[in-house]
């Protein structure tokens, strides 16, 4: 987290500071997710020059800070009969954006930005899997991914100058690392944790399929990955969907033959997915079925532009993943 040597006080006690709201309520600028039974809170607003300093009655409390986001992650963002998803996360992402500004403002460090950051870590890692079905006008995977790396790294810094030992510490460094699978930065970081933590479960699973995905070990990779958290696979997610399209090259040239028909029930199994699921990736990577199995060829080897538009994280209902941002 990036602070000044400066800090301002914080008076406000509301969600959305009583200025902000009567100006919002006077032009109509309250969003739909701010009305009815839901509640208001302050817009993200984009420092200016020439702007004056805002008044501490503008700034909320860092208790208030942990209600608004408490109230954001369960009631607003759990709540998909009240908008399209797409619509949720615009919401969501611009009112989390205003509690980082509020806690940077008041040079906030201590372990309730640690919570508070951890929650908004898992809302952007959940968002990945969620908005997978919006094209790039209505949800922006690169600007998702960038939010989620800034506030990761805030929150891995601010865990280590309070000595946070518990279990979202440990989260919070595997997410960096599986969501960062093809930089060197997060396993120089994981060298450097204490022994007790970076020999952690779910850390040392990172660290190692970190490693398989450098070395294209598809099936230990897939099989590693199934025993992490859902949150963490979540996490991985963009990598895992380039692991799957790399694994499918390989088998067209391991597997070319024109007699040679790969059982599609064996291919499910290495891939720890569904064979309906599987079935659904291989269509859409080009590749031939013939009944319940698969045709590999070397003059079709799979490809594709964008691989977030494969559907390969086995979630019977992608919702289901949202208790894990309260």
């Amino acid at each position: 987290m990036k602070t000044g040597n400066t800090s301002l006080k914080a008076e406000c006690e509301e969600m959305c500071p009583e200025r902000e709201l009567r100006i919002r309520i006077k032009e109509k600028l309250l969003h739909k997710l701010e009305q009815g039974r839901f509640y208001p809170v302050k817009e993200y607003s984009r420092p200016a020059a020439g702007m004056r300093s805002p008044a501490p009655s503008d700034i909320r409390t860092v208790g208030c800070l942990v209600k608004t986001v408490n109230y954001l992650c369960s009631t607003v963002y759990t709540n998909s009969t009240a908008a399209s998803r797409n619509i949720i996360f615009d919401f969501m992402f611009d009112r989390l954006r205003a509690v980082r500004q509020d806690l940077i403002l008041q040079n906030v460090e201590d372990k309730s930005a640690c919570q508070i950051l951890a929650q908004i870590v898992r809302f952007h890692v959940v968002s990945s899997l969620l908005q997978k079905e919006y094209t790039i006008d209505k949800f922006d995977p690169v600007r998702n991914s960038s939010h989620l790396l800034e506030c990761v790294k805030s929150v891995l810094i601010l865990q280590n100058l309070n000595d946070v030992v518990d279990e979202e510490r440990e989260e919070m460094n595997s997410i960096y690392i599986l969501s960062n699978l093809s930089s060197s930065a997060p396993l120089m970081w994981a060298t450097n944790l204490p022994d007790n933590l970076r020999k952690s479960e779910n850390i040392s699973k990172s660290f190692q399929l970190a490693l398989l995905y450098r070395q294209n070990n598809f099936v230990r990779y897939f099989r590693l990955l199934q025993s992490l958290p859902p949150l963490l696979q979540i996490a991985a997610l963009k990598f895992t969907e380039k692991m799957a399209v790399h694994a499918l090259k390989v088998y067209s040239v391991a597997y070319h033959s024109v007699q040679c028909k790969y059982p599609l029930a064996d291919l499910s199994k290495t891939f720890f997915l569904k064979q309906c699921v599987m079935a659904d990736l291989c269509t859409k990577l080009g590749l031939q079925l013939e009944g319940d199995n698969v045709k590999f060829q070397k003059s079709k080897i799979p490809t594709i532009e964008d691989e977030s538009t494969l559907n390969i994280f086995d979630f019977n209902n992608a919702s289901k993943s949202l208790h894990v941002i309260r």
